[in-house]
């Protein structure tokens, strides 16, 4: 059985009585409210998901489909310095880290580093040969845990 103790919020929502409920809620169960954030995300956003997010701040740094584009690592740093303006809490990068070298350079600065594509593509390409799918499944985690370690 799988136990989360998190609430991805998604879209985040300025209205009141909405943002009073989940946070009752999550508060009567001791669950973290992450928030995603993108690069399009403003300051006053920001400074709004600093109130009241717990846990950790997913930082989306791609538009479309994660793992599917080159990520522009400068970018990802201007933005992840912008957050930490008003986010004091751990910062963790998805979309667009497919192998070790980006992870690698994802994680100089952010305070985690989120694979998903790259894994479920393998997955995808090997479902039918449930040994290689492993082996290569595994070998990408080792690769990525080795380059941010």
């Amino acid at each position: 059985k799988y136990v989360s103790d998190e609430f991805i919020q998604v879209p985040y929502t300025s209205n009141p009585n909405y943002k009073d409920i989940i946070t009752q809620i999550i508060s009567e169960h001791k669950i973290d409210l992450i928030f995603l954030v993108a690069p399009t995300t403003t300051d006053e956003r920001l400074e709004q998901i600093s109130k009241i997010a717990s846990g950790y701040i997913y930082y989306v740094s791609l538009k479309g489909v994660t793992g599917a584009a080159n990520l522009d690592i400068d970018s990802v740093n201007y933005h992840l310095e912008r957050m930490r303006h008003y986010i004091q809490l751990p910062v963790g990068v998805g979309f667009g880290i497919k192998d070790a070298d980006t992870a690698k350079q994802v994680g100089e600065n952010a305070d985690a580093v989120i694979v998903g594509s790259a894994l479920v593509s393998i997955v995808e390409e090997l479902a039918s040969d449930k040994d290689k799918m492993v082996t290569k499944v595994g070998n990408l985690a080792k690769e990525i845990s080795s380059a941010i370690t």
